[in-house]
């Protein structure tokens, strides 16, 4: 992996990798949140 040139912030290189990574994480989130609701409800 190169090192980020000065030239080029370094935001472009982690947006993108952002909004790959967030779908799945809200996807995460909401699976834990339904999981945790039954729980709660059961228990």
């Amino acid at each position: 992996m190169t090192p980020p040139t000065t030239s080029r912030p370094l935001a472009y290189d982690i947006a993108p990798a952002a909004t790959l990574e967030w779908p799945r994480l809200a996807r995460l989130l909401a699976a834990a949140a339904v999981i945790g609701a039954i729980i709660g409800s059961v228990g």
